[in-house]
């Protein structure tokens, strides 16, 4: 039964993905039926490709020392719509530019809005933060209310954050009138995630479902366990196993220097 081997690297964390597909050996493995999603069924997926691509994201570009920060409004400043609510995050992205400019640097972000239930509204970020950029100076930057930060720690592997990013833009991302395509947005200086391996893999029975360090990294990667499963997934029907290597003794800021 052929199958598919991926892995991606994303900053010190490696994705590794074994899984069937139709493409691939059809003969050989019969697959459950598919189903027919109901509308929110279909969100919790689209929900879970979504938190993925972020997490590779934030993975890839963030580390320990950078930081998630929340800005939140005055009840008198809140904006009246969706559209001048993305005006006050665009000049607070012009504003921060011109900061980190001052200090010999470039600012990489990911952006995410939030809308509340009973109509409170929050902007999310993920930003860098190089030597030379003070809290203050990026609490000066928004004028429109308080702004909370929360320091990335030094486990590299961000995928609890973006989880919680994409839940706190579901509501925002269901409004009509929504100004984003995406649940998020990101500036365009930010490093992709890299495919190290993908390829077919011939094979007389089902793949080894247990997770392994690949021997050339053994000794530089150890198995989070956290994030090790398995299951069928819900569009192809096909079975699948996935695992993640983290690196070990990541550098200060958690990402590479290569």
């Amino acid at each position: 039964m052929p199958y598919v081997y991926k892995m991606v690297k994303t900053g010190q964390v490696i994705e590794i993905r074994k899984y069937y597909s139709s493409r691939y050996g059809k003969k050989c493995k019969k697959r459950d039926k598919r189903k027919s999603f109901t509308k929110e069924e279909q969100l919790v997926v689209n929900e879970r490709v979504a938190a993925q691509k972020l997490r590779w994201k934030i993975n890839s570009n963030f580390g320990y020392g950078d930081v998630h920060i929340v800005l939140d409004y005055d009840p008198k400043k809140r904006p009246k719509d969706n559209e001048e609510m993305r005006e006050h995050i665009n000049k607070f992205l012009r504003e921060l530019r011109k900061v980190y400019k001052k200090a010999n640097s470039v600012l990489k972000y990911v952006s995410v809005m939030e809308v509340g239930k009973k109509g409170a509204r929050h902007h999310h970020l993920v930003i860098n933060v190089p030597e030379g950029v003070r809290e203050r100076e990026i609490m000066h930057t928004w004028n429109y209310g308080r702004v909370h930060f929360n320091y990335l720690d030094k486990h590299p592997n961000y995928a609890a954050l973006a989880d919680y990013l994409i839940k706190q833009s579901s509501n925002y991302f269901r409004t009509e009138g929504a100004m984003q395509k995406k649940r998020w947005c990101c500036s365009r200086n930010m490093k992709q995630p890299v495919v190290l391996v993908e390829k077919i893999v011939k094979n007389k029975g089902w793949y080894n479902r247990i997770a392994v360090v690949p021997k050339k990294l053994q000794g530089k990667y150890y198995i989070d366990e956290d994030m090790t499963r398995e299951g069928i997934h819900e569009r192809t029907g096909y079975p699948y196993f996935a695992y993640t290597l983290i690196k070990i003794n990541t550098s200060k800021k958690g990402l590479d220097k290569e």
